[in-house]
């Protein structure tokens, strides 16, 4: 999301000493452009990517520096970068764009030429803040010897820089790229004023320290007693004693020591208590109650209510209304580590919440988190061998496999790392590369073996969609190319150098009965659409395109398996369920609590669904979703 409140701000601080000033100019657009993607616009990354085929562009405005600043009253000029990853080190040059551009439509198609070179050869090695000295070409926008169109950082031929800077988009560091100016003032500094009144007295300073305390003096002559102090606590009770004889029986009462038969109504205006095992309440019907409940939840002479529309024996629907479909947070224990772009898998009775990204540090995560629907209860277990961000998680045979994702800040460069958890051990072991490094990749597990399924590779330093499919066996710890999904564009990459075929990305997949459903929150290609929903048969190796999921389906998408039905979360909120057999989609209630970041992660138990993640105040919250029914009101016949 694009921060308004910062677009086109300027803070202006001044400092009057000695005739100088201090000026501090926000950016007010970005933009960067790539060649691989020439009609692209990426005014809304959260990184601006310096790379072969791609140039960074950055605009600034003068619109509320006082009236009549020219040229003359600017000592220095210099534009302060944030590089928040370096692929590759180098040098970069930066140049004044020669025409206008607008950040929001700006591409490689029709980027403006650039102008004239303002720096040459300007080191990136690391991450961190970078200062450009651009005093010349900002005495010429402010002279109107030169228009103000911004500046571009572009590679010095011959250099292989890969490195990306914070935009105004990055809600994750915030280091926009500022322009901060030295200013003369434009008028001789006067006289020095008579010298004014004395100021009022000031406040009395604070007591001093205490001195030391003095000798004891003689012992004073004894009190009279105080009044008598409060009663004690009543003591322990006393051991029982001996039961008395039995008293004789009320008139007309039954003996319960024996079988009796009521020829009439009862009144109790107690309890009435069954024990022993196997014993219970004998209705009319026969049925014997021996349970607070049955085991389809309706007592068996007193039950009224039940999910079934076809009533008990002996019984009639009587009416039924909706319940269910509503979230809630109450109560529910946050995860210890706010992170967003975690993954989620559930093994005995516990939901692990792997890696992610720090809210706090804005970088990748090792960490593993376990949380206990019973208890509400959090536990930090053993970190995983490699920080990640938007990995793929499964479970097989008891252990839990993770899956690629990406490597540093936003956007990553992907990994192909792949390790397993064994929950006994609480260790984790490094297994065989994926393939193809890639993230918000999805994955499913069945038959022994484990599918990982589209996700975001880099080509050309910029993200792009792939439909690939790589089948890893656990026992052989070895990887083969699967069926790919439909396809959509071939793309070719000179860096690094490969072809593939572009698809999905930010993936929820689920296996149900022995197929593969996968839907994912963006695509790309002639064939691919945002929310395309596939399934895949193992059996005949083939996929099908099922129902498009509705809603904004471009955003980073997360999956649970309730039910039979597959319930997908996106990073605005919106919950939609799929049923496999209708082939349908329905939207169901969205959490209370409104999304602050990329991948909340949604996981379910046996009777409901959960999600962890952070709000928009970036608060960790836990919140758990009751899915719709039909209760249905029985009476008896």
């Amino acid at each position: 999301m694009r921060r308004s409140a910062m677009t086109a701000k300027l803070t202006l601080m001044f400092a009057i000493l000695s005739g100088l000033a201090t000026a501090q100019v926000v950016l007010s657009g970005n933009s960067f452009t790539s060649s691989a993607t020439p009609k692209t616009n990426y005014s809304n990354s959260i990184a601006l990517v310096v790379g072969a085929g791609s140039n960074t562009y950055l605009q600034f405005s003068f619109a509320n520096l006082p009236a009549g600043l020219n040229g003359s009253n600017v000592s220095a000029a210099s534009v302060v970068v944030y590089v928040d990853a370096v692929g590759t080190a180098g040098t970069v040059d930066v140049y004044a764009v020669s025409g206008p551009w607008s950040a929001s439509t700006i591409t490689y198609n029709n980027a403006p030429a650039l102008g004239s070179k303002i720096l040459s050869t300007v080191p990136v090695s690391a991450t961190g803040f970078v200062s450009l000295n651009v005093t010349s070409a900002v005495q010429a926008w402010l002279n109107g010897t030169q228009p103000n169109n911004g500046i571009a950082l572009v590679p010095t031929p011959g250099s292989l820089v890969l490195a990306s800077i914070d935009s105004i988009d990055n809600i994750l560091t915030s280091h926009l790229a500022q322009l901060n100016l030295v200013l003369v003032s434009a008028a001789s500094q006067g006289p020095q004023g008579p010298q004014g009144p004395s100021g009022p007295a000031g406040a009395t300073g604070a007591t001093g320290a205490a001195g030391p305390t003095g000798a004891t003096g003689p012992p004073g002559l004894a009190g009279s007693t105080g009044p008598a102090g409060p009663q004690g606590l009543t003591g322990a009770t006393g051991p029982v004693g001996p039961q008395g004889p039995a008293g004789p029986m009320p008139v007309g009462a039954a003996l319960t020591t024996a079988p009796n038969t009521f020829s009439a109504s009862q009144t109790i205006n107690g309890t009435l208590i069954v024990t022993g095992i196997g014993n219970g309440v004998q209705f009319a019907d026969g049925t014997v109650q021996t349970t607070a409940t049955t085991s389809s939840g309706i007592p068996s002479g007193l039950g009224v209510a039940g999910t079934s529309p076809v009533p008990p024996a002996g019984y009639s629907v009587l009416t039924n209304y909706e319940a269910g479909n509503n979230w809630t947070s109450a109560g529910l224990a946050p995860m210890p580590t706010p992170s967003v772009g975690m993954a989620t898998v559930s093994l005995n009775g516990l939901i692990y919440v792997i890696g992610g990204n720090s809210i706090s540090t804005g970088s990748p995560l090792a960490t593993v988190q376990a949380y206990n629907p019973v208890a509400n209860t959090w536990t930090t277990l053993a970190s995983m061998n490699t920080a990640r961000v938007f990995p793929a998680a499964v479970t097989l045979n008891g252990l839990i496999y993770v899956i690629g994702g990406g490597s540093v800040s936003i956007p990553p460069p992907t990994t192909a790392a792949v390790e397993v958890y064994n929950p006994t051990t609480n260790t984790w072991t490094l297994l065989s590369s994926m393939p193809t490094p890639r993230y918000a990749l999805g994955a499913v597990a069945g038959n022994g073996l484990i599918y990982a399924i589209g996700g975001t590779v880099f080509c050309n330093n910029n993200p792009v969609q792939t439909n690939a499919v790589e089948i890893y066996n656990p026992a052989a710890n070895t990887w083969s190319t699967g069926t790919p999904m439909p396809n959509g564009n071939t793309i070719n990459c000179t860096n690094p150098s490969f072809t593939f075929t572009s698809g999905l990305t930010a993936i929820a997949a689920s296996l149900l009965n022995g197929e593969v459903y996968v839907t994912g929150g963006s695509g790309a290609g002639s064939q691919i659409t945002n929310g395309q929903t596939y399934m895949f048969d193992p059996n005949s190796n083939t996929w099908t395109a099922l129902a498009t999921r509705p809603g904004n389906s471009s955003t980073t998408m997360s999956g649970a398996l309730l039910n039979g039905n597959i319930y997908t979360l996106d990073s605005n909120g919106e919950l939609e369920i799929y049923n496999p057999s209708a082939n349908t989609w329905t939207a169901g209630s969205g959490p209370g609590n409104s999304y602050g970041g990329l991948g909340n992660a949604l996981f379910s138990t046996s009777s409901s669904v959960y999600t962890v993640g952070v709000n928009s105040q970036s608060v960790a919250f836990t919140e758990q979703y009751w899915p719709a029914t039909t209760l249905y009101i029985y009476t008896t016949n």
